[in-house]
């Protein structure tokens, strides 16, 4: 039985499919940069199936460089949507990115040169303000990182031979509120990849975050209520850990 996937980050496909004549079986390459030692998910339906189901092959590693190639071969006729999600030594995983063809008519889909985005993780989402916030992730290696918050970018990192990178953002001089970060990677030869699929941080007024227990920016008589119903029904440690 097939696991069913649940895709929900998406960027703008990439599609370049060959069409060929004759009964020649068909065919489908995938080869890019990613990120040393680490995998590459790769998920599909078709037209018989709607659901996204692990392709033949679940996951894929990448060299110590971070390049890869995938082939697959002798699919039946019809159409098809593959996606591609990169998955760093760490687990965090970039947005999917999809390729469509359609067998019926074409007998081959060449994607050649995928330059996935770096992958993003944060040490915490919910900080005070004034507060560091250190971002990291996965990138090919020895690439320049652009960090953009909104539509500005706010600084830039290199990732190491590992492909490792991290850049600390002060938040004094941010306002209150949620922000979407995003990072891309830039290779020696001024290539960029896409932005990364926006992940979120948000910056508090107050100094004892976890004693407000329904998150309403206001530590009074309802959060003291939730501590201690908690208490009546749990540890104090559990309560303050909620």
């Amino acid at each position: 039985k097939q696991d069913l996937i649940n895709i929900s980050e998406t960027v703008v496909p990439y599609v370049m499919p060959v069409s060929e004549g004759g009964v020649a079986p068909t065919k489908v390459e995938f080869s890019g940069q990613a990120y040393p030692n680490s995998n590459i998910e790769i998920l599909m339906k078709n037209n018989l199936n709607p659901n996204y189901v692990n392709a033949p092959l679940k996951t894929y590693s990448m060299s110590d460089t971070g390049e890869f190639h995938i082939t697959y071969t002798a699919l039946l006729s019809g159409e098809y949507l593959f996606v591609l999600r990169g998955v760093d030594r760490d687990g965090r995983k970039t947005g999917a990115v999809t390729f469509g063809v359609d067998f019926t008519s074409d007998k081959k889909l060449i994607a050649s040169d995928i330059f996935l985005p770096p992958t993003i993780g944060f040490d915490q989402v919910h900080v005070v303000q004034g507060q560091d916030v250190k971002i990291s992730g996965y990138s090919a290696p020895d690439n320049s990182i652009e960090v953009m918050i909104g539509d500005i970018i706010n600084g830039r990192a290199r990732s190491d031979n590992s492909g490792y990178w991290d850049f600390v953002i002060n938040t004094e001089y941010l306002n209150l509120g949620n922000y979407y970060l995003k990072v891309r990677q830039t290779d020696e030869f001024g290539d960029r990849s896409n932005f990364s699929f926006p992940k979120m941080f948000k910056i508090s007024p107050l100094f004892f975050l976890k004693s407000d227990f329904n998150k309403d920016e206001n530590i009074n008589i309802i959060d003291w209520s939730i501590f201690l119903f908690r208490w009546s029904s749990d540890s104090i440690d559990k309560a303050l850990k909620s």
